[in-house]
């Protein structure tokens, strides 16, 4: 899997396909390793009207070689199947009923890693761009000491 554990940021849109305006919103998700090929993913957004999502994720790695993935959350209930191995990562999830299907591909860009997909329920296509970037942590502790250059 291209994301490894630890705190990522995310920034992206959507829209539904047959209008222009798009939705805004900024986020983090924190990835961890739960071992033998398992993946958890803690999601959270905003959007520019403040509307606040959370997500949760899970891949496990199965017995074909590909991954099983459940995302539930706000509004959201899929599971489906996703192939990590190689990039771009691809995914397809459903809901329990076959009315929602979310499709992904996370891919790698020269500073960042990318998202991009299709989200369909009843009559409604989404389209969605995510920019996924490492998030810097500064550090601070008292035993760190600086080094100023000689004068």
């Amino acid at each position: 899997m291209i994301l490894e554990p630890g705190v990522w940021t995310l920034s992206g849109s959507w829209r539904a396909t047959e209008e222009t305006a798009l939705i805004h919103f900024d986020g983090e998700c924190v990835v961890s390793d739960q071992q033998d090929g398992r993946y958890a993913i803690d999601v959270t957004a905003k959007t520019e009207t403040s509307s606040h999502l959370e997500y949760g994720i899970w891949v496990a790695r199965n017995e074909t070689g590909l991954y099983d993935a459940t995302i539930m959350g706000t509004d959201v209930d899929l599971i489906g199947t996703a192939k990590l191995e190689s990039i771009p990562h691809v995914a397809m999830l459903l809901n329990r009923d076959a009315t929602v299907c979310l499709t992904v591909a996370v891919f790698s860009l020269p500073e960042v890693f990318g998202a991009r997909g299709f989200l369909r329920s009843a009559d409604t296509t989404f389209t969605f761009e995510i920019a996924i970037s490492p998030k810097h942590v500064d550090i601070q502790a008292d035993n760190i000491v600086e080094f100023k250059p000689r004068r």
